[in-house]
């Protein structure tokens, strides 16, 4: 692992394969297949079924397997004219269309979990398959509890992060809007066509020994050890905490001071992680968590670990 000092324009011009979750998941289906906790359980309404497949756990994040229906479903028939008219139907319907899933919630016996990031088709498998069918991914961090208008999260001696095995949790996911987008001209940007409202929810009572069996075995390695550099006169330290592998992600924690990963107004840290080949991982997204008392910033990167 290594930090690069970049201006914003030197990852821009890298081309990359872009690898989605789903994608990832079928790569490593040899590794993930035995961790998958089938549910197999169907909710249609409105002519659109939704099938939950399986679902897994990994360092805290749920993990489900989605398929979307919604071959029966005719907006150009169901719809009435103003429906029509607001979603502009007469310029996309005939075109090739693709679903994603709005504002999945979470429940674990009946206690609100996580904030979505939201369950939508992959770019590669946004197409229907020949029956019809969108297989989509949602990610739900199950360490997250909302309480109000603020989000919380749980010690690590906490559920999802240590299961009794002799206990039933009830997780719960509420789906209550399908989006109906449509893929517009070459070089114009995808835009919602609209969105079908309904209840596709399901209740999943699932015992904790099974859901111990869903959860991925992961290493976390303690790396514990500080990089100093100086660029434009400023000096900047980075102490790096560790790094966590799973088959599908890779997570790796550092700190600096309160300027987090910016330096001055020319520059930004970007962390690249390489294997021992140098072949890089595939960047996922970076969080930042900044302390004013301590003047200092604790910052996430997540990859995906296609290799």
């Amino acid at each position: 692992c290594f930090g690069l000092i970049s201006n914003e324009d030197v990852w821009a011009n890298v081309e990359r394969t872009w690898y989605s979750l789903q994608k990832m998941i079928n790569i490593k289906n040899e590794e993930v297949v035995d961790y998958k906790f089938e549910i197999n359980k169907s909710v249609e309404s409105k002519n659109i079924k939704v099938t939950y497949k399986n679902l897994m756990i990994d360092d805290g994040n749920l993990i489900v397997e989605i398929d979307v229906d919604d071959s029966k479903f005719k907006p150009s028939e169901d719809f009435t004219q103003k429906q029509k008219e607001d979603w502009n139907l007469d310029k996309w319907v005939n075109r090739e269309t693709f679903i994603s899933l709005g504002d999945i919630e979470a429940y674990v016996n009946k206690e609100k979990r996580g904030i979505l990031q939201t369950g939508q088709a992959d770019y590669e498998y946004k197409s229907r398959n020949a029956d019809g069918v969108t297989s989509i991914v949602s990610i739900i961090p199950l360490y997250e509890i909302e309480n109000g208008f603020n989000v919380e999260k749980v010690d690590k001696d906490e559920f999802p992060y240590n299961i009794d095995k002799d206990r039933i949790y009830n997780i719960q996911l509420t789906t209550k809007k399908i989006h109906i987008s449509a893929e517009m001209e070459p070089n114009e940007k995808v835009r919602y066509g609209g969105v079908v409202r309904s209840d596709w929810s399901v209740d999943l009572p699932i015992k904790g020994e099974d859901l111990i069996k869903a959860t991925i075995k992961c290493d976390d390695y303690k790396i514990n050890k500080n990089i100093k550099f100086e660029i434009d006169n400023l000096e900047k330290e980075l102490y790096f905490e560790s790094l966590y592998v799973s088959p599908i992600y890779a997570k790796l924690k550092f700190s600096t001071d309160i300027d987090g990963y910016n330096i001055g107004e020319k520059y930004h840290i970007e962390i690249k992680l390489e294997n021992e080949n140098g072949e890089e991982y595939q960047f996922d997204s970076m969080t930042a968590k900044f302390d004013d008392k301590k003047q200092s910033c604790e910052v996430e990167v997540e990859y995906k670990n296609i290799f």
